[in-house]
């Protein structure tokens, strides 16, 4: 995918984010919370500077109660038939592995 397709895609993704963040009544620095990120990295995907990982994205849907994205379409299948304690052992591990990517 060139440069500016995937720019044009992030920022649609962002527009889409502010909106249902918007509609849930959420601050950025709520949704942040909610996500276990930084608010300026919500920000970023909001502006289109940033590209969300997959398994943020599932903890996103969880948490807005929202599809985010038609791209996550098969894998949000995937992860809505995981057992709970499956798929919060998941977000642990990526958090774990965020952590540990962040100490390099």
């Amino acid at each position: 995918m060139k440069n500016k397709e995937k720019k044009a895609e992030l920022i649609v993704f962002g527009n889409q984010l502010c909106e249902m963040r918007e509609s849930k009544d959420l601050s950025q620095d709520q949704l942040a919370e909610m996500l276990g990120v930084d608010r300026r990295q919500i920000s970023r995907y909001e502006t289109g500077a940033a590209e969300m990982g997959a398994l943020l994205y599932a903890k996103m849907q969880n948490v807005l109660s929202v599809k985010v994205d038609k791209q996550l379409a098969s894998f949000l299948q995937v992860w809505e038939a995981l057992p709970p304690e499956s798929r919060s052992k998941l977000i642990d591990l990526a958090e774990i592995m965020k952590t540990a990517n962040e100490k390099k």
